[in-house]
């Protein structure tokens, strides 16, 4: 019974702590890494965007053009790997929306007003609400980094707290079993050896 007992607790502490780990390894810390990747994006467009509006070099369209391909392939990417999280998805579609927002008031109105090497004034009540429509995205970017990291530190928590209780329990069993063999020897000696030995 306590080998029984002791096989099913210890797989099902072992169980937990691997998923733990995975969960850290493979889906937390890829997700974080997807982040940066979302972000440097969104940051490329922000630079090219505002390079080819001041400019009106092609050149600067291209970070611009990049930017939209990253950031789509991070954000599925993302989607992949937090989908079950709410937190976690609720950053990503808030970068989204502000990150539409931006291109919406800013970056497509005036990409699509410049004539290639022609350069032209830009009204700066446009620059002064592109800027504060990326602030926004760069606050987004700010939760979603602190909601990571404290996704990877309860993680990593959990799975410390996990294996601290494993290790409490397989080090109660093993007390358990030397008891029992204790008790066992002791018994044995009461119940057969002395009767035994009277007779």
């Amino acid at each position: 019974l306590l080998v029984v007992v002791g096989t099913v607790v210890g797989s099902h502490f072992l169980r937990e702590t691997t998923e733990y780990s995975n969960y850290v390894r493979d889906r937390i810390q890829p997700a974080r890494v997807e982040a940066y990747r979302l972000q440097s994006a969104l940051i490329n467009q922000e630079t090219g965007a505002r390079g080819y509006i001041l400019a009106a070099d092609p050149e600067f369209l291209r970070p611009y053009e990049d930017g939209r391909r990253d950031e789509e392939a991070a954000a599925a990417e993302l989607r992949a790997l937090v989908g079950d999280e709410e937190d976690l998805m609720a950053d990503l579609e808030a970068i989204e929306r502000h990150a539409a927002e931006w291109r919406r008031v800013y970056a497509e109105p005036l990409i699509s007003t410049v004539v290639p090497g022609e350069p032209r004034f830009v009204d700066p009540a446009a620059v002064a609400a592109g800027r504060d429509a990326f602030d926004r995205i760069r606050a987004a970017f700010a939760v979603q980094n602190a909601d990571l990291t404290q996704a990877r530190e309860d993680g990593i928590a959990t799975l410390e707290d996990t294996r601290t209780t494993r290790d409490r329990i397989l080090a109660g069993m093993v007390v358990v079993f030397l008891l029992t063999g204790v008790g066992l020897a002791v018994l044995l000696q009461m119940i057969v050896v002395r009767p035994i030995q009277r007779l």
